[in-house]
């Protein structure tokens, strides 16, 4: 009999169904445990939480491990919202721009991991539990690879300009800005004050046409609301970040 469910789970793994786990007031979704990508990349872990309970839940997640070659960093996510590298717990609660599960209602829940340099493998451990309940939870082991850099990839066919928005955000003391140039020319990457001052250029020069990111070091700012701008060509976006130290 318990070879008969071993068999059917490890079909279902092969096959690349999402795995269910069950705590006591309620389950997971997983998208896999051991994931791959080129140096430069990102890897998402995403977990989909839902409450099976009959009252109000607020969910802890907590980083246990994080052992990363140099040049990498991991952040945990809720939903849109990601955290700082250095924050190993979070909970679904005021404080982290979050609220309790409802009866019922469901909450995405990632790990980002971005690798700089130096390829290699990343390890996790991170557990997700019940704040009222700390017995009732589930854990995974979870692995990032990352392999030399694929260089096509940078240089990629774009159809458009874009910018994306910085990640993670907020962020402390750096986050990765990434765009893309449908034709290759000069490119400036600014960061400006709410009060509009230009106060660093992080990149200024020429790229070639695809895909490419650009990494802001905040060591010298203090906390608060910034803007990043690109002009390239007679594409010009700004966006938001938001830096909390």
């Amino acid at each position: 009999m318990l070879l008969n469910i071993f068999k059917t789970l490890l079909m279902f793994f092969v096959a690349g169904i999402f795995f269910t786990v069950h705590a006591q007031n309620f389950n997971v979704t997983n998208d896999g445990l051991d994931k791959n990508n080129t140096l430069g990349s990102e890897v998402i872990f995403n977990f989909v939480v839902t409450n099976t309970s009959n009252k109000e839940l607020t969910l802890f997640v907590n980083r246990k491990k994080n052992i990363l070659p140099d040049g990498w960093f991991s952040s945990l996510c809720f939903d849109e919202t990601c955290f700082a590298s250095f924050i190993d717990s979070v909970a679904t609660s005021k404080e982290y721009n979050s609220s309790p599960l409802l009866a019922g209602e469901q909450r995405d829940v990632s790990l980002h991991v971005l690798s700089f340099q130096n390829y290699g493998v990343g390890r996790f451990h991170i557990v997700i539990g019940d704040a009222a309940n700390i017995s009732d939870t589930i854990g995974y082991n979870l692995t990032a690879t990352a392999s030399v850099t694929d260089v096509d990839n940078e240089n990629e066919k774009v159809e458009d300009y874009y910018l994306s928005q910085n990640f993670p955000n907020p962020f402390n003391p750096s986050t990765i800005i990434n765009f893309g140039i449908e034709h290759p020319g000069l490119v400036e990457i600014a960061i400006y004050n709410i009060l509009g001052n230009k106060i660093a250029a992080i990149f200024k020069g020429y790229k070639t046409a695809g895909n490419h990111s650009v990494r802001f070091e905040s060591s010298n700012l203090s906390s608060g609301v910034y803007f990043y701008k690109i002009v390239a060509g007679d594409f010009v976006q700004t966006k938001k970040m938001i830096l909390e130290k």
